[in-house]
């Protein structure tokens, strides 16, 4: 029996007959005449008695065979297994030893799974990944995508080289792979309902043990089915079918709580954090075993199992449920419905959802759907009540319209978390004033890249500092596709800004995808992809709105066969899309050919786009091997210290670049802003020494800054001006002067009448975190270089917009709002009004909020008539 084992795990040695030699058994006329045969004198299969176990080599799989070995209606006992450290032929080898009538088959490695499948009356699929779930919509999923190939392969197999056995899958997550496999079986054209079983039987076992205890029953003579689903939240167990209606209720729902959490307290009580895989193993051969027995001796009684339901209507409305059934020679004969009582019913009300997502899940990775989260899965957008000014403050009455800001939101997808704060969800708050009063909302933006991490718990698109979990179903080829559709490819989480487009508006990134967002909902309306309209591959967050609601951006196109940077207009339209007419009005060559420089702003002018060419520029090499190798779009990122930053004119009226000048090497995200005075042009901008602010914004960083020495040095931003004479020739150097030595960032000004005009004021927030008050708003005087703040202990404003008043005769007459977080209470944030002259504080709303209030980035002030 040794010899037999060994034997069938080695592949046997083929023997090649003489060239002169046909041998008469295998002629081709004894083939013609068999093939006849076959045809006219059909001869009934002999079925075997043999049962195969899939993934034979894990815990369970051991421990199942083990008892199956032990039953005699089973003759063979073939053992599967394609993980070479599970060592199936060792298990096999090791209950060779059992002195009992079955014959024991090993087949390691995939390509004796034809050989392993052959013939089977039954075959068992286990193994897999065994994670301890603590919650089933959570690490469930997670789960499904470690094991769904391995039920995949094996569904396949089954479909293919034993279509008449009877398949029970145990792999969890059970109730998506049950889903999983019969789709697989319905694509192949050989599902039969009557012979596919999700095993339900450790939980129908525990329950029926449970009960017994408590009531001093023999387990043996007793039934206590589970309905539902398998998992932690979907099972039922009907204690009532098992006469426990006497029972006080807290008992019974005591009784249902242990049912449900038998996993976690097998799990803590053993010593190494496994699972129960002796009673899993135990009650998953019993399962087999009564399928056996229904096969070729009588109908037999199991007492739970998931199945896809004769008449779904007699089954809760449930096509889909594991409830008893009677298994007979052609599979499942009859299905036993158990009738529940009102708190039975109850739960499994509250599980249909879960079931019925987690079966949704599954059958979308078999038929290749896209997936969608169920919809009571989905959680509605939370309205806040008005909530009261603080007195003696007072809103001015003047001041009515949304504040609408975007920014970071959440930093975790089920268990994983993302690595940089530009990879977190975008956020959507919106500031409604009224009246002098004052409410808030938020919710999450829909991106693509939002409901598909949504939808599998975990992160699946490559973000610009996350690495997404591989897909098992993307090939290399599929990479290489998605190098030309940009917009499809990459992530359209856009949590940087919002800007409006006539009277639409629509949230930012630096993809080439942009959302139009509802101004009093923030539901998110539609997706819009700049590559089909203007052939943009990126473009900066930061657009311009001019007076007469014309938008211009930057970003980068091919043209010609070659990548430029280019200027492209959306002409205003009061209602309707303006993304019809949009149209390149302006282009200039990029710096370095595979290397074109990073953009955030640009600047415009009276006459002139001001394009600034730092010396951080995007591989053009390494975005499409990163592409191909789903590596993160940060590291496609290279700085070059050596060079000089260039700054690019481009002329409103042509179209040409016109003059280029150089300046020190720096790094910058934004423009305060640009103008034109007397035969020369200024550009204000944020600057810092290097790029190593993206490093700071890792949240390893964030979190260890306290033992980085360096970290507020990577933040050390300054204003500064550039200077540059209209008549200077090419290349000419500039250098840098220093408008005040404070940290500023997210600059804002009287943007709609000092946009590219010679301005006095800009407001900031601090970007020194190493600042005796790293909360501050400051108010910058480029003229006589003075500087206004304003500060709280444990405050943390964002960017300050700058609102004026309706009757302004002033540059800064007018108010400053900032949305506001607080360091001791995560969960709150607020409104602050301040007087843009003085920075006096004039007026605070404040909101308790459900969650932690993440601190947001950019956004724009809509009047009340805009709104």
């Amino acid at each position: 029996m040794l010899g037999r084992v060994i034997r069938i795990a080695r592949p046997s040695c083929l023997v090649v007959p003489k060239a002169n030699h046909q041998n008469y058994v295998t002629s081709e006329i004894l083939a013609k005449i068999e093939k006849e045969c076959d045809r006219y004198c059909l001869v009934p299969r002999v079925p075997p008695h043999k049962v195969t176990v899939i993934g034979a080599g894990s815990d369970v799989g051991r421990m199942a065979c083990l008892f199956l070995k032990q039953q005699k209606i089973i003759k063979v006992l073939s053992l599967f297994d394609e993980e070479p450290e599970h060592n199936v032929l060792g298990v096999a080898a090791d209950l060779a030893h059992i002195d009992t009538s079955t014959t024991v088959e090993a087949y390691q490695g995939r390509i004796y799974l034809q050989e392993a499948l052959c013939d089977s009356d039954v075959v068992l699929i286990c193994g897999g990944h065994y994670v301890m779930p603590p919650c089933c919509c959570l690490l469930d999923r997670d789960l499904f995508f470690q094991n769904m190939q391995h039920v995949r392969t094996a569904a396949i197999a089954c479909a293919q080289f034993c279509p008449q056995a009877v398949i029970a899958i145990q792999t969890p997550p059970v109730d998506c792979n049950f889903a999983l496999c019969i789709d697989t079986l319905k694509l192949a054209n050989v599902y039969d309902k009557r012979k596919v079983l999700g095993v339900n039987a450790i939980n129908s076992m525990r329950a029926n043990q449970l009960f017994c205890s408590f009531t001093g029953t023999d387990p043996s003579t007793a039934t206590t089915p589970v309905v539902g689903g398998t998992g932690r939240c979907t099972r039922v167990p009907v204690f009532s079918v098992a006469k426990a209606g006497n029972f006080p209720q807290t008992q019974v729902e005591c009784l249902t709580r242990l049912v449900r959490e038998a996993d976690d307290i097998i799990c803590r009580v053993k010593s190494n954090n496994e699972q129960g895989h002796l009673s899993i193993g135990f009650s998953t051969a019993r399962f087999v075993l009564n399928i056996m027995k229904g096969l070729f001796e009588r109908p037999t009684f199991i007492d739970s199992a998931l199945v896809e339901q004769d008449q779904p209507g007699k089954c809760y409305n449930m096509p889909i449920c594991a409830t008893p059934v009677t298994v007979g020679k052609h599979g499942i004969e009859e299905y036993a419905i158990p009738t529940l009582n009102e708190t039975e019913k109850r739960l499994l009300e509250d599980a249909k959802c879960d079931l019925e997502d987690m079966i949704n899940l599954g059958s979308c990775y078999a038929m290749g759907n896209e997936y969608c989260l169920h919809p009571c899965k989905i959680c509605p957008c939370r309205y806040y009540p008005p909530c009261p000014v603080t007195q003696p403050c007072k809103i001015p009455p003047w001041l009515n319209g949304t504040l609408l800001r975007n920014g970071p939101g959440s930093l975790k997808v089920g268990f994983m978390r993302f690595k940089h704060l530009f990879d977190s969800a975008a956020l959507l708050h919106r500031f409604s004033i009224q009246d002098s009063r004052v409410t808030y909302q938020c919710r999450f933006l829909r991106s693509n890249t939002y409901n598909r991490n949504r939808a599998a718990q975990r992160i699946v698109v490559t973000e610009f500092g996350t690495q997404a979990v591989p897909d098992p179903c993307h090939t290399i080829f599929d990479r290489v596709a998605a190098l030309f559709k940009p917009g499809d490819s990459i992530s359209d989480n856009a949590m940087i800004s919002l800007y409006p487009f006539g009277d639409q508006v629509y949230a930012f990134t630096e993809a080439p995808v942009i959302h139009r967002i509802d101004t009093v909902t923030l539901d998110t309306l539609e997706r819009k992809d700049l590559m089909e309209c203007v052939a943009l591959v990126n473009h900066t967050s930061h657009p311009h709105v001019m007076s007469n609601g014309d938008v211009y951006n930057v970003g980068m196109s091919i043209i010609k066969g070659s990548l430029r940077h280019v200027v492209v207009k959306f002409p205003f339209t009061e209602k309707g899309d303006m993304f019809k007419e949009a149209h390149i009005v302006g282009s200039m060559k990029t710096r370095w050919m595979m290397h074109p420089a990073y953009m955030h702003t640009f600047g415009i002018t009276e006459n002139y786009f001001v394009i600034v060419e730092q010396p951080l520029s995007v591989s053009l090499y390494r975005t499409f091997r990163n592409q191909l190798s789903n590596q993160p779009l940060a590291s496609s990122l290279k700085w070059f210290p050596q060079h000089k930053t260039h700054v690019v004119l481009i002329s409103r009226h042509t179209g040409k670049e016109v003059n280029r000048y150089q300046t020190d090497t720096l790094f910058f995200l934004h423009i305060i802003n640009c103008y034109e005075r007397d035969r020369s042009l200024v550009v204000d901008l944020c600057t810092y020494k290097d790029a190593k602010v993206l490093d700071a914004m890792y949240i390893h960083a964030i979190e260890s800054m306290q033992s980085n020495a360096d970290y507020a040095e990577w933040f050390r931003a300054r204003p500064k001006r550039l200077e540059i004479s209209l008549d200077a020739t090419p290349l000419t150097y500039i250098q840098p002067k220093l408008l005040v030595d404070l940290g500023c960032e997210t600059p804002r000004i009287h943007y709609d009448l000092y946009n590219g005009r010679p301005y006095r004021y800009f407001y900031a927030i601090s970007s020194d975190v190493d600042a005796e008050h790293p909360g501050l708003i400051i108010k910058v005087d480029t003229i006589s270089g003075e500087a206004k703040t304003w500060w709280e202990t444990d405050c943390y404003p964002s960017e300050p917009v700058f609102v004026p008043h309706p009757d302004a005769k002033e540059e800064d007459e007018g108010v400053v709002i900032c949305a506001l977080v607080f360091g001791t209470d995560e969960c709150a944030t607020g409104l602050l009004v301040l007087d843009a002259a003085t920075l006096t504080e004039l007026a605070r709303a404040c909101f308790t909020t459900p969650s932690p209030a993440p601190k947001c980035l950019h956004g724009w002030f809509l009047p009340s008539t805009l709104t």
